[in-house]
């Protein structure tokens, strides 16, 4: 089965609006096995949308139209919906006396405009909206539309009290199943490379993609069955190691901090370049209080020295940007804290501030344990914020692969 989504209205063109719908409905069709070939934007003009819907008609089984039902001068989609279909909009008494029911719940005087809110094109079944003022429409014919409000709200409820039962009940969908691995501390070429072909696995109808961000690469996994999916992920992660460091919807920090309450460890933060990130990270977890003890926000060389106990000499002679430098920090805060873990940053952000020994980017880092000591450099790029995440990630994935080994 093949899907089509057209998204309406001109603020999502110009980017007022973020179109959230169209991820939400192209999600969703793929858990049931429906292939979504199309997913189009278009403005508040009715010979566009007309055009748009037409074709769309003519490729795909089902078409999902979102917005331009409301009772305003540029919500125009019923309009263009009964030009294709060579209808008039007939007014439905039952949804305007229901309309105007929930205005007078609401203790609301209902505008003239509203009525229209109550026209439906001939021929069209209504979907009543329980979560707000337009109805759904559908017509199920060769192809089937559906026309639903643009609200996120009100368009998941229609699409999941109408619709999608009923392509369920219709047959025919074989739902994939899948899973997404989390890497981090390796580039998507390199993760690639390190897997190689898959032929053998496409052939089984299974797929891989990637998608990276500026924490690491999402491997997204599909297959036709659990089994298969198990047998898949086992084969990925023979092959992308400890690059891997969870699935689904987990965050490195909640892995971390797992680690960090198995092992029964408490750890302290001594940052200079990521200000406060990384401890802010580990905070984000809830009941990160059992192990995070403290953070020192080491931004100037005498706050180093003084509150970390730096060697002034050291810092003269290697700069506070030096592998030297983090692991005297990380010890330094382990040992004023008093934690089992020391974590620590120190890097020229940008998008000034460089040289040629020490380009803008590079940034070092240290992580200390009871166990071992382990330090980092890594070069970065010029965009400060991102710098300053990616490099939060990094010292964090570091101690996870110290606590690893």
């Amino acid at each position: 089965m093949i899907a089509e989504v057209i998204s309406i209205g001109d603020e999502l063109l110009i980017g007022q609006v973020v179109n959230t719908n169209a991820a939400w409905l192209g999600q969703r069709f793929s858990e049931l096995g429906v292939d979504v070939s199309r997913v189009l934007s278009v403005g508040d003009s009715r010979d566009v949308i007309t055009a748009e819907i037409g074709a769309a008609s003519e490729r795909a089984d089902v078409v999902i139209v979102t917005g331009g039902l409301g009772p305003t001068h540029d919500d125009v989609t019923k309009e263009a919906v009964a030009s294709l279909y060579g209808v008039s909009l007939e007014f439905h008494q039952d949804l305007f006396d229901a309309l105007k029911a929930r205005y007078d719940r609401a203790g609301m005087t209902m505008s003239a405009s509203n009525r229209t809110q109550a026209e439906v094109p001939a021929g069209f079944e209504v979907l009543p909206n329980q979560w707000g003022s337009a109805p759904g429409l559908l017509h199920d014919g060769e192809t089937m539309l559906v026309v639903l409000p643009g609200v996120p709200r009100e368009m998941k409820g229609l699409m999941d009290e109408y619709v999608f039962p009923r392509l369920i009940s219709a047959g025919g969908l074989t739902p994939l199943v899948r899973r997404t691995l989390l890497t981090t501390g390796i580039a998507e070429s390199q993760l690639h490379d390190s897997i190689g072909p898959l032929e053998d696995w496409t052939q089984r109808g299974c797929s891989l993609a990637y998608l990276p961000n500026i924490h690491g690469v999402r491997m997204r996994l599909t297959a036709p069955d659990p089994a298969l999916l198990s047998e898949f992920e086992a084969f990925l992660r023979g092959h992308a190691g400890r690059h891997i460091y969870g699935e689904g919807g987990q965050t490195l920090e909640e892995v971390v901090g797992q680690m960090l309450v198995e092992r029964d460890w408490t750890v302290a933060t001594a940052e200079s370049c990521t200000g406060g990130l990384v401890a802010s990270r580990l905070t984000d977890v809830p009941g990160a209080s059992r192990y995070v003890r403290g953070c020192v926000v080491a931004y100037d060389n005498e706050v180093k020295t003084r509150h970390l106990g730096v060697d002034s000499d050291l810092l003269d002679a290697r700069g506070a940007v030096s592998r030297e430098v983090v692991i005297q920090m990380a010890a330094g805060v382990r040992g004023v804290i008093g934690t089992d873990v020391g974590i620590a940053t120190s890097g020229i952000m940008g998008p000034g501030g460089g040289s040629p020994e020490k380009p803008v980017g590079t940034a070092w880092m240290a992580v200390q344990t009871p166990i071992h000591t382990h330090s980092l450099k890594v070069v970065l790029r010029h965009e400060r914020v991102d710098n300053k995440a990616r490099t939060a990630t990094t010292v964090l994935d570091l101690l996870r692969r110290t606590m690893l080994k």
